[in-house]
């Protein structure tokens, strides 16, 4: 498959700090990529350079056939308005993106299966946390991007909501779209990602689907991936720094 978009040898530093170490990304269509890492791995800086929201020092970023409105973000503090209603928001980010009326036929099926329908009228700094994050993956989705990047997308939801939100990413997927997810949660991971890359210390370490990385480390888990990849790296920079 095609990658929409291709990282070749990223590079970015703050100050004399080197936070990414020449990192690559193919982020695909039709598949579900899961970036994670330790805090402060460089998992973010690597997704807000592919956003085009932060600059590189070295490397290249290809978007292939896709233009930057064609991109859909959801981030953790999505900007809500609190005094309007859930139904009331989406007509103003609709009115954002300048929606035909194709795209927003499609938005009650969006609501319905975020569960999302009765709370039309409520407004939205009256959601309670997981009704803010499932409406913040339907703005994101509004546009019908081809890449999507869901910031922690089941954090804060019950297992009802986390299942309606795998569900989603899995339907817009088999849709064609490529999706970015990030998490510290490795069981949601494992059974929401077909690609799964490991940042630690600015480097992808390693990367697979998460049935080849359990059977390459014969490991009961991914969380049991994650302890031994980070532990494994962590001891070979400390050899490298005596």
């Amino acid at each position: 498959m095609l990658p929409q978009i291709k990282v070749k040898n990223l590079e970015k530093s703050y100050g004399g700090n080197k936070v990414l170490k020449g990192i690559d990304l193919a982020i695909e269509a039709k598949k579900v990529h899961a970036i994670i890492g330790p805090n402060g791995a460089g998992k973010t800086t690597a997704i807000e350079i592919m956003l085009g929201i932060r600059d590189k020092d070295e490397g290249n970023v290809e978007y292939v056939h896709l233009a930057p409105g064609e991109l859909g973000v959801q981030l953790q503090n999505v900007p809500l308005f609190p005094s309007l209603t859930v139904k009331e928001n989406i007509e103003l980010f609709s009115a954002f993106y300048r929606l035909s009326e194709q795209v927003k036929n499609k938005i009650p099926e969006i609501l319905h299966i975020l569960e999302l329908t009765d709370a039309g009228t409520k407004p939205a700094g009256q959601l309670s946390g997981g009704q803010k994050k499932r409406l913040s993956i339907a703005l994101a989705i509004l546009h019908e991007p081809k890449v999507l990047f869901l910031d922690e997308p089941t954090a804060d939801l019950d297992p009802r909501g986390r299942m309606q939100v795998r569900s989603l990413i899995r339907k817009l997927a088999n849709e064609g779209k490529a999706v970015v997810i990030t998490s510290h949660d490795m069981d949601e991971v494992a059974k929401t990602a077909d690609q799964v890359f490991f940042i630690k210390d600015g480097k992808v370490i390693d990367q697979g689907s998460p049935e080849s990385l359990l059977n390459k480390f014969s490991a009961p888990s991914l969380e049991a991936v994650f302890m031994t990849l980070t532990e494994e790296n962590g001891r070979e920079n400390d050899g490298q720094s005596l």
